[in-house]
């Protein structure tokens, strides 16, 4: 039997212990979850606890399963983790205290070890994450994705199909904190950063498939910028059609890293040159 636990932090809404689990535990499937409430094998501070129990600041909730998410490692060495991050589950802390990627990871090497983030995706995002086992390649590594010359490449499925068929295009990205958004500009703004994305339609239709190379990573540039132009992302509720999401029963953000080319710039030799790619979207 497995045993997955989380912590609620201090300022963890209000909600019951079933609606808890699915948001801490979200590489465990919702079946998997609904099995371990039947069989009283969810607990809350050591109690056997039903789905209605409620939570509150620092409480400790463990599922117990015979369920085993394996990682999904795309390479690995003794330097640096790859991983297909599956969407849902999350690169840093959140308002329930969910377990990350990274500690997903820590759990399955069963060594100790945290490996570090070398560069973050959206919670609903999934695909290619690069993680790195020392400070040493991670100050790498993030230089290298400093640098902004080496695009990531990702694939998305949009309302429309874009025209021309293919563009690079240039904004400004400037952060609404208060309602936990970016918003795009088309000209220099105080606080705005610039941005750099690039679109090729790979498949064109009402929904259209696009491949899309990015190559500054600011928070949901993707997902603000092609909505910005006119051809959200399906599955997006934040900047997208939220009618068509349901018209199309996609409660999926349709986006996905696909594709990068590690370049360290000759500090680490081995790694220059290596491409690292998952599977495409499935639609």
């Amino acid at each position: 039997m497995n045993r997955y636990t989380a912590y609620a932090p201090q300022h963890v809404p209000q909600v019951s212990l079933g609606t808890y689990v699915r948001r801490a535990f979200p590489m465990l499937p919702e079946s998997v979850l609904l099995k371990a409430f039947s069989d009283r094998d969810v607990k809350l501070n050591g109690i056997r606890s039903r789905r209605d129990a409620r939570i509150g600041p620092g409480d400790e909730v463990t599922v117990y399963t015979a369920f085993h998410p394996a990682l999904p490692v795309v390479y690995q060495d003794d330097r640096i983790l790859a991983l297909d991050k599956p969407s849902g589950v999350g690169c840093d802390d959140d308002a329930y205290g969910s377990i990350t990627l990274q500690q997903w990871a820590a759990m399955e090497t069963g060594d100790g070890r945290m490996p570090k983030l070398c560069h973050r995706l959206d919670t609903q995002t999934s695909g290619l994450v690069i993680l790195a086992w020392d400070d040493e390649m991670l100050s790498v590594m993030q230089s290298m994705f400093a640098r902004h010359d080496r695009p990531k490449q990702y694939q998305c499925l949009v309302r429309g199909c874009p025209h021309p068929a293919s563009r690079r295009c240039e904004a400004w990205l400037i952060k609404d904190a208060a309602h936990s958004r970016v918003r795009i500009l088309d000209r220099p703004a105080e606080n705005a950063r610039p941005i750099v994305t690039e679109y090729r339609v790979a498949n064109p239709g009402a929904i259209s498939l696009l491949d899309v190379f990015l190559y500054t990573g600011r928070t949901h540039q993707i997902r603000a910028h092609l909505a910005h132009l006119g051809y959200p992302v399906l599955g997006d509720d934040l900047y997208g059609d939220r009618h068509l999401n349901r018209e199309k029963g996609q409660g999926r953000l349709m986006l996905r890293s696909v594709a990068l080319t590690l370049d360290t710039g000759g500090a680490v030799p081995q790694y220059d040159g290596m491409r690292l790619s998952v599977h495409g979207l499935e639609y």
